[in-house]
């Protein structure tokens, strides 16, 4: 899915999806100018274009622009000025790098980062994470400890030294280590069963930004026996925010988590229980309830 924003007096926004061709009507599109907010990747760009020349031959005096989120890529540029696009668009960007997903996860989202690296030869990705480590150490301090592990390693490390010197990041000691591996460097490894609750749960529905999309039904005590194919979706979050006994689980063995689980249930359904009979939970029942969930 693609946003296009066109700009006036108010800001009217238009949303299509490209892929289904379901442009916006162009008889309500009545703006000086029109902004694509797209990611940097080749293949939307392609799917845009379409889009682009279907506005540019009816109203000629729109201005059209791209704003490249979490920034601009250098294969892209680089197929806009072989064939000669970058005259017909004004190109901004905006800088996105780390992205908060939960209290103790950074991620720079870039899903394709494997075959644009090791396929296509795109370093674009490992000059992105330079930049965003740079802004960590510009706020806490150049790292102390590095251990890196593979050329594409190396070749990350020599982008950031180079940013430091650019920033002029002052030595401090509050990020004590760093470590980088290569994917090159362990293949195998992604190629294994993933064993933990939150990795199967990403192989069975897929976490993208750290919620998942499942059927309401699922959700339910006593799911549909026949499920519609069209059953609305809920958006269900995997974040210690969202969910609080999620940060316990999300790295235990899946046999391990159904223990903790199954024993979480039975100290609530016995606070339940309690107070449905007016008994006062004390203390020490809490107290001795809790050390009995430790595995």
């Amino acid at each position: 899915e693609i946003y296009t924003l066109s700009l006036h007096d108010a800001l009217p926004i238009f949303d299509f999806d490209v892929k289904q061709k379901s442009y916006y009507n162009l008889d309500e599109l009545k703006e000086e100018m029109i902004l694509y907010v797209i990611q940097p990747n080749k293949e939307i760009l392609l799917l845009i274009l379409e889009s682009y020349f279907l506005v540019s031959s009816v109203f000629r005096d729109v201005e059209t622009n791209i704003i490249f989120i979490p920034g601009e890529s250098y294969e892209v540029i680089e197929y806009m000025m072989a064939n000669e696009l970058l005259s017909k668009f004004k190109i901004f960007s905006f800088s996105v790098d780390l992205l908060p997903i939960d209290n103790d996860l950074l991620s720079l989202e870039k899903e394709n980062c494997f075959r644009e690296i090791y396929i296509d030869k795109n370093l674009t990705a490992v000059s992105e994470l330079a930049n965003a480590f740079a802004k960590l150490e510009a706020c806490f301090g150049k790292v102390k400890h590095r251990y890196l592990k593979g050329d594409y390693a190396k070749i990350f490390d020599n982008l950031l030294q180079a940013k430091e010197k650019e920033i002029d990041i002052k030595t401090n000691e509050e990020i004590l280590g760093m470590i980088v591996l290569d994917r090159s460097t362990d293949f195998l490894t992604t190629l294994t069963t993933n064993y933990t609750y939150e990795g199967l749960i990403d192989d069975f529905f897929g976490i993208n930004f750290g919620t998942i999309k499942i059927k309401e039904s699922m959700l339910n005590e006593m799911p549909k026996k026949f499920e519609s194919q069209n059953e609305k979706k809920i958006t269900y979050s995997l974040t210690s925010y969202g969910n609080p006994f999620y940060s316990q689980v999300g790295c235990m063995h899946y046999l391990d988590a159904n223990k903790y689980l199954s024993k979480l249930s039975e100290y609530y359904t016995r606070i339940a229980t309690k107070d449905k009979a007016k008994e006062n939970n004390t203390v020490e029942d809490i107290n001795r309830t809790t050390n009995d969930l430790r595995i």
